[in-house]
């Protein structure tokens, strides 16, 4: 579980990272926010022991997370940011900057919520 925590945190840090670049960078941000996300969910399925399959769904692994995961407003509102997974990585596709500086902000408040409930039920903190 440390190990998926400890990538989302990377992811986020490159998300954080690519916002600050060029525009053209936006999508570097909005796939790092979703991978950021994606990883934190496993990390929790990890904790509570469910198996998850092979995806990049944010909704299908939030509904896996069951409650308290998918009770949580900023979790759920992440699930938008599953078709960065793969599109935002091919040219003429990518987001518009404010697209992609939403998609951080949204990760981040979904990354802290995920990892709080993490702590709660006495997981690891990764700074």
């Amino acid at each position: 579980m440390r190990a998926w925590l400890v990538r989302a945190e990377g992811d986020l840090a490159l998300a954080r990272h690519a916002r600050t670049l060029a525009p053209e960078h936006g999508w570097a941000a909005a796939f790092h926010a979703q991978q950021a996300v994606e990883k934190s969910l496993k990390a929790y399925l990890v904790l509570v022991q469910r198996e998850f399959p092979y995806t990049h769904e944010i909704d299908t692994l939030i509904q896996l997370c069951g409650s308290p995961i998918a009770s949580q407003q900023d979790v759920a509102s992440a699930a938008t940011l599953t078709g960065f997974a793969v599109a935002a990585r091919y040219p003429g596709v990518a987001p518009a900057p404010h697209q992609a500086a939403e998609a951080v902000l949204i990760a981040e408040r979904a990354v802290v919520a995920i990892r709080a409930t993490i702590v709660a039920e006495g997981g690891p903190r990764v700074p």
